[in-house]
């Protein structure tokens, strides 16, 4: 999969022009240093845009870029990479740089989702200093972090708005990110339902994108 992605392939091209959409969409982008990606619902190619961003910022700027994996209900970036999420919970939230392994592309790291994750146990749960702390750690290490995080609307319908700490989620990310992106597939997504995940990112004044995408998946025909 790796291969794909450096080469002058169908994938490479579809990802540089994803990356391209969104620094057009957004003419006074800065050298932003961590940013989350979205979506109100799956499908919407919130996790193709996120390594777009990765892999361009990673080759354009030639500056170390850390991809993190932060959808825990259902991880895909191993799979992009051909890596084996090597790491639980528990040295997650101890070591989180521990856990971090080369993609294999000059500048670019991956940091996997943990393994054996029980998305609806206690465990999951943790206080939110810790999770301060990773997210420190993280941002402090490379000059640009992207999570690609799980949808709004799937976290809301099992926790609910106001849950308190709980796993990496786009909810929990957003108050630490500088920049949210908000992933929207033209002309499919439901705009009540684009309101409402914009608005529960909002809530606290947090600076959010929306990017239309007409996107295809580069690795599927």
């Amino acid at each position: 999969m790796v291969l794909k992605l450096t080469q002058d392939s169908d994938a490479s091209l579809e990802l540089k022009r994803l990356f391209y959409q969104l620094k057009l969409s957004q003419p006074e982008t800065r050298d932003f240093s961590t940013l989350m990606i979205t979506s109100a619902n799956e499908g919407e190619g919130k996790s193709i845009f996120s390594l777009a961003i990765a892999l361009g910022t990673a080759k354009e700027k030639e500056q170390s870029c850390l991809l993190v994996d932060a959808n825990w209900m259902k991880p895909v970036m191993h799979q992009y990479f051909g890596l084996d999420r090597q790491h639980n919970l528990k040295k997650f939230w101890e070591a989180p740089l521990d856990c971090i392994q080369p993609s294999g592309i000059e500048h670019l790291d991956v940091l996997t989702a943990p393994q054996g994750v029980e998305i609806d146990t206690k465990e999951e749960f943790v206080k939110s200093e810790v999770i301060r702390d990773v997210f420190e750690q993280l941002s402090a290490k490379y000059a640009t972090v992207v999570f690609d995080t799980s949808p709004i609307l799937k976290n809301i319908q099992k926790y609910g708005s106001e849950p308190g700490a709980r796993n990496l989620d786009s909810l929990i990310l957003s108050d630490f990110v500088k920049i949210s992106i908000l992933v929207i597939m033209a002309r499919v997504t439901n705009k009540q339902l684009v309101k409402k995940a914009k608005f529960e990112l909002q809530k606290d004044n947090n600076q959010v994108w929306a990017v239309l995408n007409n996107y295809k998946n580069p690795f599927y025909k």
